[in-house]
């Protein structure tokens, strides 16, 4: 549980969606500023509900860095899909472009590292390329490869699904919270077990996972890692690259082979997690808490050295 006393209360800051900035406790003031972009299927709320020491926000601003979230424009048009089909990646990238000048007009003097996990790795790619300002970048199990280097993107269809989506899913899963007081060890589906490793996990599919991205946004970034136009992007980025990857995975697989293609980057850093970690642990595994050690030793080591 995180001890509220750590952190100075969240301070909410308008964009085109509101924008959590999580802050270090009073009297540390912080090394770095981290503009983090979700996943696809994340919004900028914490989550999970319990252990919220599992948000990276908040992890990393508990080791002494700002942390922001760029809110994208997607998550407001959830009821309205006639504009949500018409979103496309530049209209993110414009968010994220937004996001990273209300960054450094809060932190003037700090240096600026953008974070991005899942898809928003591969948006924080991208964001990269075209932000000469930036300190770091540190990629969460995504990225987009350059074509013949790692495995596709995914499938547009597995792309656009959350778990919560699954009426089955659904309904075990609130079966299995309503009798948390008997345990992890009393849930008796296959399906949750295979999904999830605690009921803070299981919060994280049912709570976290509600927001969906487009599937134009997802062709178009598919269509751009599998043409030439990727590699030069990608080794156009000159700062240092912390990539977090899962093991067995393709996303691990794109993430680690990102950073290879980023050949004029100063420093580039791969972290290969343990081999049954799975891509939705990178953020919510019940260890995760030691990732954020290891990302806060790298910010300390190599980007602000």
């Amino acid at each position: 549980m995180l001890e509220s006393e750590r952190l100075d209360p969240l301070v909410v800051r308008k964009l085109r969606d509101p924008a959590v900035v999580v802050v270090p406790r009073p009297g540390r003031p912080p090394a770095a500023v981290i503009c983090f972009i979700p996943g696809r299927w994340n919004n900028v709320r914490t989550w999970t509900r319990d252990d919220v020491g599992r948000d990276f926000r908040v992890g990393l601003a508990q080791r002494g860095f700002a942390v922001g979230a760029v809110p994208f424009r997607t998550s407001r048009l959830q009821m309205d899909l006639a504009n949500l089909a018409d979103c496309r990646t530049t209209d993110l990238l414009d968010d994220i472009d937004q996001a990273l000048l209300v960054t450094r007009r809060a932190f003037p003097e700090l240096p600026v590292i953008l974070a991005g996990y899942s898809l928003g790795a591969s948006l924080a790619c991208l964001a990269a390329s075209r932000d000469a300002g930036l300190n770091g970048l540190i990629l969460l199990d995504g990225g987009i490869a350059p074509s013949g280097s790692a495995q596709p993107l995914a499938s547009r269809h597995d792309l656009v699904r959350s778990p919560s989506w699954n009426p089955r899913f659904r309904r075990q899963a609130e079966e299995s919270l309503a009798d948390s007081r008997n345990g992890w060890e009393s849930v008796a589906s296959p399906l949750i077990t295979s999904l999830a490793r605690d009921f803070d996990q299981l919060r994280y599919l049912m709570f976290g996972n509600d927001e969906w991205w487009p599937s134009r946004q997802i062709e178009e970034i598919a269509n751009l890692a599998e043409s030439e136009a990727c590699g030069e992007i990608l080794g156009g980025i000159r700062i240092p690259v912390l990539g977090v990857r899962s093991k067995d995975s393709s996303s691990g697989t794109r993430c680690a082979a990102t950073i290879q293609a980023m050949v004029e980057s100063p420093s580039r850093t791969v972290h290969t997690l343990p081999a049954d970690w799975t891509h939705i642990d990178v953020v919510s595994h019940p260890e995760v808490h030691a990732q954020w050690d290891q990302i806060a030793e790298w910010i300390e080591g190599v980007v602000l050295r």
